[in-house]
């Protein structure tokens, strides 16, 4: 009897160590994104995204005629180059240097085919960030800065509001655009780097790369002058999740009543 018990005892010892290990190599599983396939309801198109990592920093993210290079410095991306194919070729058509100061994300320098752009990021003491637009003459060098600037909110790593301000033909207009998010993981929450590039990581297909959580909803408005206009859109956004709580499948419907669906694979 006393040798039934130890052996039930040992058995039951074993079952418990085999659920720990599972647990923490549950746990400790690097979730990345290794393609995202972007299609319509109606099944009229479909776009397949491909993502190559070393590690969990991001390489190379490539679709039928579209590839992005990254390049790191530590943990942090300091270039992106895109690349578009043309007549059976492939072109360079940006590359954008990123400039960091206290782990914080402060000029994005974008050149492209025939202009060049900065973006100057100034971290102000309420914890909003305003975005800055100089165009940079490619002859000389000399910058200018342009009438429009944003004002980014980012809420628990999330950008939460974004006010857009530019001036045309002596009018003031002012854009809101206002993002929710559910309380998941998000695809890209793994991918190093992504958290320091605030808005300036995009994919077509993919959108922003979130940090944290994934977008579930957006609304904007506009003002100009005295006049007011406000339009909800992508509000209908709901997502399926794998066990880890990532997402596996993202339907959107906007206010036309066309329906996107984003489908994950890890």
């Amino acid at each position: 009897m006393k040798k039934i018990g130890f052996f039930l005892l040992s058995c039951l010892t074993v079952l418990v160590s085999c659920n720990n290990d599972d647990e923490k190599s549950f746990e400790n599983k690097l979730v990345l994104p290794k393609s995202i396939i972007y299609k319509s309801v109606n099944g009229s198109y479909e776009t397949v995204t491909n993502l190559f990592f070393d590690g969990n920093k991001i390489l190379e993210i490539n679709s039928i005629n579209k590839r992005n290079e990254y390049l790191y410095e530590g943990d942090k991306i300091v270039k992106e180059i895109k690349y578009s194919s043309e007549s059976g070729g492939e072109v360079k058509i940006s590359e954008t240097s990123f400039t960091y100061e206290n782990d914080k994300l402060i000029v994005a320098d974008k050149i492209l085919k025939d202009s060049r752009f900065k973006y100057l990021y100034i971290h102000n003491e309420n914890g909003t960030i305003t975005r800055e637009e100089y165009s940079i003459d490619n002859n000389t060098g000399k910058e200018l800065k342009t009438k429009t600037y944003e004002i980014l909110t980012f809420t628990e790593g999330n950008l939460t509001k974004t006010e857009s301000h530019y001036e045309y033909d002596a009018i003031t207009f002012t854009k809101t655009l206002l993002y929710t998010y559910d309380t998941s993981n998000s695809a890209f929450k793994n991918v190093l780097g992504v958290k320091y590039l605030l808005d300036e990581g995009s994919f077509d297909g993919i959108g922003i790369f979130s940090p944290v959580n994934n977008l579930s909803g957006v609304s904007h408005y506009t003002t100009y002058q005295f006049d007011y206009i406000n339009y909800d859109y992508a509000n209908g956004i709901k997502y399926e999740y794998n066990r880890e709580g990532y997402p596996t499948k993202k339907i959107s419907f906007t206010g036309d009543g066309t329906g996107e669906i984003t489908e994950y694979k890890y």
